[in-house]
C-alpha cells in the first residue's frame, strides 16, 4: 500500500503572521510527543494564621509534627512546551507543494522559516504601524513615532504551535538542530529539530485555552467519585 493511499492526519504547524515576512511551517512529520511542563513556585516563610480555629490548629500542629515550614503561593510559575520534530527534504508529503522540496533534498528553506522564531525579526508589524499612527496623529509630537530599533530587528517573534486542539503562543527559550545527513553539496537533506517555548500569559491563544481548559474541567471531572472520595 502506498504512503498516498493512507489516511494523512492532520499537520500541526508552527506560525507568526505578524512579521515581514510571516513565517508559516507546517510539520513535515508532525512530533511524536510534546512535553508541557509548569513550574510552580512556593515561598517558606508563612506563619499560620492568626486567627483562632480549625485553620490555625491544623497548621500549627502540622509544622510541629512534620518539622516542615508551610507553604504560600508564589506568582511566577511558567508554562513551558518542549517537542521535537523531523525535517526530511528527499521526500515530498502529500499536500506539501512541490516548490518545498528539489532534487537535491536540501532544507535549508525549512532551516531558515524555523530558525527565525529564534533571531530578531526583520519588521515587527503591529510595531510598525503602532509608529506610523504615532508619528501622523493629528497633534503628534515630531518624534511621536517609534524608535526604528523597536520595529526593525528588534527581538524574536512569539511562535504560535498548533496541534489538534492544543494551541500555545509563546517565545522560544531554546532551538536545537541537528542536521544528520547531507547531500552532495553538503547541504543538508535531514534534521532533527527540538524546540523549548514559555508560554505568554498575555496572548488572545492564553485567554482562550483557559476559557477551554475550565470548561472541560466542569465536563470532564469524575462527579459520580465524590461519595467514595469524601467518605473513604
Amino acid at each position: 500500500m502506498s504512503l498516498s493511499t493512507l489516511t494523512q492526519p492532520k499537520r500541526g504547524y508552527l506560525a507568526q503572521l505578524l512579521t515581514i515576512p510571516p513565517l508559516i511551517y507546517p510539520f513535515q512529520y508532525n512530533p511524536t510527543q510534546i512535553s508541557d511542563s509548569r513550574r510552580l513556585n512556593w515561598s517558606t516563610d508563612r506563619a499560620p494564621a492568626e486567627a483562632k480555629g480549625i485553620t490555625q490548629q491544623l497548621e500549627t500542629k502540622g509544622m510541629r509534627f512534620s518539622g516542615s515550614t508551610l507553604k504560600s503561593f508564589e506568582a511566577n510559575a511558567e508554562r513551558t512546551v518542549s517537542f521535537t520534530f523531523t525535517v526530511d527534504g528527499r521526500e515530498l508529503r502529500p499536500g506539501e507543494p512541490a516548490r518545498r522540496r528539489s532534487d537535491s533534498g536540501s532544507i535549508l528553506g525549512d532551516l531558515a522559516v524555523i530558525r527565525s522564531f529564534a533571531y530578531p525579526q526583520m519588521v515587527d508589524v503591529l510595531e510598525l504601524v503602532s509608529g506610523v499612527v504615532g508619528t501622523f496623529s493629528p497633534g503628534a509630537a515630531p518624534a511621536a513615532g517609534k524608535p526604528q530599533d523597536e520595529i526593525f530587528f528588534h527581538e524574536p517573534p512569539p511562535l504560535l504551535l498548533v496541534f489538534g486542539s492544543t494551541t500555545v503562543d509563546g517565545l522560544v527559550t531554546e532551538l536545537r538542530i541537528t542536521e544528520t545527513q547531507f547531500n552532495a553539496d553538503l547541504d543538508p537533506v535531514r534534521a532533527e529539530v527540538q524546540i523549548s517555548m514559555t508560554e505568554r500569559v498575555d496572548s488572545l491563544s492564553f485567554m482562550i485555552d483557559t476559557a477551554k481548559r475550565i470548561g472541560l474541567t466542569f465536563y470532564g471531572t469524575a462527579y459520580e467519585d465524590i461519595a467514595n472520595v469524601a467518605a473513604p
